[in-house]
């Protein structure tokens, strides 16, 4: 009935999906004492009351914005986010005609693995990692991915060494991905590292994409400093990657930006805008939100303090377990390691706590890890939901499960 890439497309669902389902199915709340938690996805849901308000500001469309428009996004939205990009992360000198927006950056994610790498071609990426990009750079365009594996004694955090070792045992390496701050451990990537990776990539001349979609959800209010800016000034082949999904919380209104100076390639990420491209509305949504310079001050203040706070209460309240952390984003991994004698175990430990306590984190090795029992666990929840969280993992402690 269907195609055999539809079958493998849709087979085997990841940890990370179906838990999310299981949890969109039967969600807890006050109301519903026994769903499930979700700390396995990293949403903010903590901001809601200062977004609502804001995006419930009238949109004026005109003529222009009823019609087919620029797939690669208005004009006057470009504009606009080459000034935020400059401001805020600081990366100046953004040409609006190359900057691309699409549908979310999974899109763009897909684009790239199309646009810039051919079937087989190997991309080096730091382990742990998002497991989405998995499914956006393997799953249709049939990139393959090398897992650098971070050091577990030393919290994971990026050294240069075993990227070299890495690119010395495979033969068709062409790109590194990056994600500064790092998903999911929040590291903020230090200078040193930077610099030695894109000489790295120079060296090789490897394409170098820096996806740094949690550059504003950082805990010490140090200002984000741009690893695409710092790649692009040392002569790089670099390409960077923003979301309005995690800084934002807007998940649901699919923003993904994408600018290279490379004309070649944006060009050709240019051409597959035709498949994802951001309805008009949406983005006069978020022209108003961008250009509210009072509200978005406010609101990357308060955004920082709420997520410092969260992350405070769970290293508080659960100081019997062991959590790996750092001063960015929206999760940290819990070192389950001990619980796990061997790869096989963590499938068995994530089954047992949403079977038996309705509590979903994401398991170490759909995360690229070849060590098992580290989970990570995201914590932008309201205080109802992380009470709950704290609560069920006490008792699976308690009951000798953890």
């Amino acid at each position: 009935m269907i195609s055999q890439r539809a079958r493998q497309l849709a087979g085997n669902p990841s940890a990370i999906v179906r838990g999310h389902l299981a949890c969109l199915e039967n969600p807890y709340s006050l109301e519903n004492p026994k769903g499930f938690v979700n700390f396995g996805i990293a949403e903010n849901h903590m901001m809601n009351d200062l977004l609502l308000p804001a995006l419930s500001k009238s949109v004026l469309p005109n003529e222009e914005h009823i019609q087919y428009c620029d797939l690669r996004g208005l004009e006057s939205t470009r504009n606009l986010m080459t000034n935020f990009f400059k401001e805020y992360l600081g990366i100046p000198h953004m040409d609006p005609e190359k900057l691309i927006i699409n549908s979310g950056v999974s899109s763009l994610c897909e684009s790239l693995s199309f646009s810039l790498f051919d079937e087989g071609d190997q991309i080096l990426i730091p382990a742990p990692y998002y497991t989405g990009f998995e499914h956006d750079f393997t799953k249709r365009f049939k990139c393959e991915f090398i897992p650098v594996q971070l050091d577990p004694q030393k919290n994971f955090r990026h050294e240069i060494t075993p990227f070299k070792e890495a690119f010395k045992a495979y033969r068709n390496i062409k790109g590194i991905l990056l994600t500064h701050p790092h998903n999911p451990t929040g590291e903020i990537l230090d200078e040193t590292f930077q610099d030695e990776i894109i000489a790295f990539s120079k060296e090789y001349d490897l394409h170098l994409i820096c996806d740094e979609i949690y550059a504003l959800s950082q805990h010490n209010k140090v200002k984000h400093q741009s690893l695409y800016q710092r790649a692009r000034k040392a002569g790089a082949n670099a390409h960077f990657l923003y979301g309005m999904a995690k800084d934002f919380c807007l998940a649901g209104f699919k923003l993904g930006f994408f600018y290279s100076d490379f004309e070649e390639v944006s060009q050709a990420v240019s051409a597959s805008s035709y498949f994802y491209p951001v309805a008009s509305i949406t983005q006069l949504h978020l022209e108003n939100l961008i250009s509210d310079k009072n509200f978005l001050n406010s609101y990357l203040r308060s955004n920082s303090e709420r997520l410092t706070s969260a992350r405070n209460h769970l290293l508080t309240e659960l100081s019997e377990f062991s959590f790996i952390f750092d001063e960015a984003a929206m999760f940290m991994l819990l070192d389950l390691n001990y619980k796990c004698q061997d790869l096989e175990d963590e499938p068995k430990l994530f089954n047992m706590l949403m079977q038996k306590y309705g509590v979903n984190i994401t398991p170490g090795l759909e995360q690229g890890l070849n060590t098992p029992g580290y989970f990570r666990v995201c914590y932008a929840r309201d205080k109802s939901q992380r009470d709950e969280f704290i609560l069920r993992m006490k008792k699976a402690k308690e009951q000798g499960d953890l």
